[in-house]
């Protein structure tokens, strides 16, 4: 078994950057849930599959309670779990502690494994695939083409017009719209919540 990868270029840093370079991002071979796991780790053990799955989910109770406490949470052998903030809006030095505080927000939660994990994985093979016909995208060359087409008549893109445009599902067409952002082919001229798509200067004929 290997790591599954293709071929990206960089995201652009600010509005008209052109990033030189390319790099390497994975495709999943699947997702390993639960009762795999606990299968796997009763063959290894003593353990029963239901201990495995009773003591993984009071594990997940611990250590969500623990990181909502505002504590740091180290699993020897696999690593650190961190939680992170981020603000609503902009924050400024005029503001005062009390409009800033207002402001926090929880973001997520960081992981950083410890090096006896990267170490188990021991030597690691990689193959490179067709991003497309890997995650049911569309080709480079699809892409391309028709928003070239697309946008020589269309002033902007939206995700239902992508899904129409090259039949895919919607979880595909998001897939498809994040790497676009992330590569700097597109960029979001609306809001968060009603997104519409521009291409930047230098892509897709514009």
């Amino acid at each position: 078994m290997s790591i599954n990868y293709s071929w990206y270029r960089n995201p652009q840093r600010e509005e008209g950057d052109i990033t030189e370079g390319l790099h390497p991002r994975p495709f999943f071979n699947g997702t390993v849930d639960t009762r795999q796991l606990a299968k796997e780790i009763e063959k290894a053990t003593s353990l029963t599959e239901g201990d495995v799955k009773a003591t993984l989910t009071a594990l997940s109770r611990v250590v969500a309670h623990k990181l909502a406490m505002g504590e740091q949470v180290h699993l020897e052998g696999l690593g650190y779990f961190t939680p992170t903030l981020t603000t609503e809006g902009r924050v400024t030095e005029e503001m005062s502690l009390r409009e800033r505080s207002r402001k926090v927000r929880f973001k997520g939660i960081s992981f950083r494994p410890d090096s006896e994990l990267q170490s188990h994985m021991g030597p690691i093979n990689f193959s490179y695939v067709n991003r497309g016909e890997s995650s049911g995208l569309p080709t480079d060359e699809e892409i391309e083409a028709k928003l070239t087409t697309y946008f020589s008549t269309q002033a902007y893109l939206t995700r239902r017009k992508l899904e129409t445009l090259f039949g895919i599902r919607t979880t595909t067409a998001v897939r498809l719209l994040r790497r676009l952002l992330d590569e700097g082919y597109l960029k979001n001229d609306g809001t968060r919540q009603q997104p519409i798509y521009l291409p930047v200067p230098g892509h897709f004929g514009k």
